[in-house]
């Protein structure tokens, strides 16, 4: 037997990010190194059933895997005659069971399993047509076979290798190394953690005995905003990553929250229950200097719902959520706040909007009573929905630098006490990849750039 011997890393660098990630003392940090933030850990806690630092061993398996599939592609392309084909196939099933996979990501292996299984249950409908007359491709065609693949409608051969593909892309992209913030009750109340994939380690960057939640960060990493009830209402604060200086930025009798950085660095805008009268209350958009403290009603539109708003890429247009009737709907407004366009118009409350790297798209939830589920609008014209996650109850979409990937956080149980933060590929947005999986509620997932 082919044995893959995974050997742990002790010093992962992606020179080009300026991201490093080491086994040094238990611990994360940020350091200011060309704005890049620092992350440095050894396995303080699981987030899957395996470390997340040894990746390159099980990489070579993949290869022969897909050197083996190589093999039986050219064996295809010369029209041989079926008995060969079946052969072939036969050949690189056993090849697929000779590695060894202990050492990999549980996810991995039970795709791997399936895929061979399935690989199994087809070489007898290949020996069906072992004395059939035509060529090779007629062969494939009527056991309804598309590149060495069942269509999906077939055994999931096709779905269980695009979960295997899905998952080594995760791994060879730059996201399992890429620090993140999270809130969850880990501890016993909300604090906001920085962690990463690979390392398996995490630090509470806000530890109070108050709730402190939504973390949003700086287009530089430099900086983290959250809310938190140290005075029992909501009041928002900023954390510098670099000092780990701590500043309070509201200090009203009204619940200040769900804050977020605007294009322009010294300003940050978030939603209040402020009024002139307690009549008169009801949730509207503020936006605060922080040179000077001054806080000024950004816009006369009213969400009429506890929302915050997104800048897009353009940092002349904004996303948010306004209640207009029964529903809450998705809206594109101006930088002054007017409204430019709804942008969504399904049943319940839809909101979460994240804009896409390229500008073009918006990443959302829409909550009903029975489920929750995760879409895709066009920002410029929308229209139909690109629904990317259509089961459970999944909420707060983040997109991936690249575009390629979603973040989210999804319940598990019928309370919601239970959340835990996955990852989609959207071209393949049925398997989910697990980021975070523990007891606790963790949510309110963001990566650093």
């Amino acid at each position: 037997m082919l044995k893959i011997t995974l050997k742990s890393l002790f010093m992962l660098c992606v020179g080009a990010s300026g991201l490093h990630l080491g086994a040094a003392d238990n611990e994360i940090s940020v350091t200011d190194n060309s704005a890049s933030p620092t992350v440095a850990g050894n396995k303080a806690w699981s987030v899957l059933n395996h470390d997340k630092r040894i990746v390159i061993g099980w990489q070579a398996a993949i290869q022969q895997v897909l050197d083996e599939e190589t093999r039986l592609a050219t064996i295809r392309n010369h029209q041989a005659e079926s008995q060969s084909v079946y052969q072939a196939v036969e050949r690189y099933v056993s090849s697929l069971k000779k590695l060894e996979l202990a050492d990999t990501p549980k996810i991995f292996q039970i795709n791997f399993e399936r895929y061979i299984a399935a690989l199994e249950k087809f070489i007898p409908e290949l020996i069906k047509f072992q004395n059939s007359q035509g060529s090779l491709k007629d062969i494939y065609d009527q056991a309804g076979i598309n590149n060495f693949s069942f269509k999906q409608r077939e055994l999931r051969v096709t779905q269980s290798w695009r979960n295997i593909e899905t998952l080594v892309g995760f791994y060879q992209s730059n996201l399992p190394l890429k620090p993140f913030v999270f809130s969850s009750n880990r501890s016993g109340n909300s604090e906001i953690y920085l962690a990463n994939y690979l390392s398996g380690a995490s630090k509470n960057l806000t530890n109070n005995l108050a709730d402190d939640n939504w973390p949003v960060i700086s287009g530089d990493s430099k900086r983290l905003l959250f809310q938190s009830r140290r005075n029992d209402n909501l009041d928002v604060f900023m954390l510098d990553l670099i000092t780990g200086t701590e500043r309070q930025l509201t200090t009203h009798i009204a619940h200040d929250y769900l804050a977020s950085f605007s294009p322009q660095k010294e300003f940050v805008y978030f939603t209040s229950w402020r009024a002139s009268n307690v009549e008169n209350q009801r949730t509207r958009f503020f936006r605060l200097d922080t040179r000077t403290s001054e806080i000024v009603q950004w816009t006369s539109t009213e969400p009429g719902n506890s929302t915050g708003i997104v800048w897009d890429n353009s940092g002349a247009r904004v996303i948010t959520t306004l209640k207009r009737g029964d529903n809450a709907q998705v809206y594109l407004l101006d930088e002054m706040g007017a409204i430019i366009r709804q942008l969504t118009n399904e049943p319940g409350y839809n909101a979460g909007g994240q804009v896409s790297p390229d500008g073009r798209k918006i990443a959302f939830y829409s909550s009903g009573k029975m489920r929750s589920r995760i879409g895709l609008v066009n920002i410029n014209n929308p229209g139909d929905i690109q629904w990317v996650v259509k089961d459970g109850f999944n909420w707060y979409p983040q997109w991936s630098s690249d575009g390629k990937w979603l973040a989210f956080s999804r319940s598990l149980d019928s309370n919601h006490r239970n959340l835990n933060i996955y990852l989609i590929e959207i071209s393949n947005p049925g398997f989910l990849i697990p980021i975070i999986e523990s007891p606790a509620r963790d949510s309110e997932f963001r990566w650093l750039n």
